[in-house]
């Protein structure tokens, strides 16, 4: 694993400067942990519990050399997964893996979850996302370690980039909560009664289409803002205000459609026919039931 170790690290350090680099390699400080210390160094703080000042004082080195070396060798473990002894040639690299592995084997699972107290590093800084902010100043990095009846680790917890993908995510939770308000506030994603499901797919498909073309016609759209709005750029109008000026744009838009020709009611059912299928009512607005008469609540005078 050193020669992927070491191309991983030496990637990071590309991207970091931007280009290749200025002196050598090996011109700077050597590292004072070896690979297998790394590599050993990293196993321990999961699996014990061991903060990074501890591990520093057992290797000899600094806390932030601690940091550093698990860092770069946890992605490499996530991404080649933990080997199970009685099954050669099996890896566990996911969750679903060791969860599936688990169900059909019939073994009993440890979850071991931490939350260990770290510094977040400062502002401007390589990793600083990589951390889960806490209530306290010191944020917390959760690490979890499953294992199976004999102790023997099938999993290490969340990598950099799982973290990271969290809270990016946690980041576009607003945009989520708006995107499904305005679909059904604006858009009247539940305003119709379908009778089907097939149609209330039909229906919801209809409406990623018209989200989508609100989002494209945003350079073309005039800001129709209102009073208490500030002024946009064009290219950051939400829907709602590209939806304002759309009028505006159809009127130049071609139609690949004819234009719809005139026509008259339909035959209808025959004279005497009954409709027997009748179609199902829903009332609008207020599902409170209420008495059909005034009459009925004890108020003479004109119905409902």
């Amino acid at each position: 694993m050193a020669d992927p170790w070491q191309a991983v690290v030496e990637g990071r350090r590309h991207g970091a400067r931007g280009g290749a680099r200025k002196r050598e390699a090996g011109a700077g400080a050597p590292h004072r942990l070896v690979f297998v210390d790394r590599l050993v160094a990293t196993l321990i703080h999961p699996r014990h519990d061991l903060p990074h000042a501890a591990l520093g004082l057992l290797f000899g080195v600094d806390r932030s050399t601690i940091t550093r070396a698990i860092a770069e060798i946890r992605g490499l473990l996530a991404e080649r997964g933990c080997a199970v002894p009685d099954r050669p040639g099996l890896r566990l690299r996911t969750l679903a893996d060791v969860f599936a592995y688990a169900r059909a084997e019939g073994i009993e699972l440890r979850l071991d979850a931490t939350e260990v107290q770290v510094r977040r590093p400062p502002a401007g800084r390589g990793g600083r996302r990589a951390f889960v902010p806490g209530k306290k100043k010191q944020n917390t990095m959760k690490a979890t370690v499953v294992a199976d009846h004999q102790g023997r680790t099938l999993w290490t917890g969340a990598t950099p980039d799982d973290v990271d993908r969290f809270w990016q995510a946690f980041l576009r939770r607003f945009d989520l909560e708006h995107t499904l308000r305005f679909a059904k506030q604006t858009l009247g994603w539940t305003t119709p009664k379908l009778r089907t499901p097939e149609a209330a797919d039909r229906w919801t498909w209809i409406l990623i289409v018209a989200h989508t073309q609100l989002r494209l016609a945003r350079p073309l759209a005039t800001d129709l803002r209102r009073p208490r709005e500030k002024p946009t750029a064009s290219s950051r109008l939400t829907p709602a205000r590209v939806r304002r000026g759309f009028r505006n744009i159809r009127a130049h838009l071609a139609c690949p459609a004819r234009v719809p020709k005139p026509r008259g009611a339909g035959p209808g059912r025959p004279p005497g026919a009954k409709n027997r299928h009748r179609a199902p009512r829903y009332d609008v607005g207020k599902t409170a039931k209420r008495p059909e008469t005034l009459k009925a609540i004890g108020k003479p005078g004109r119905s409902w």
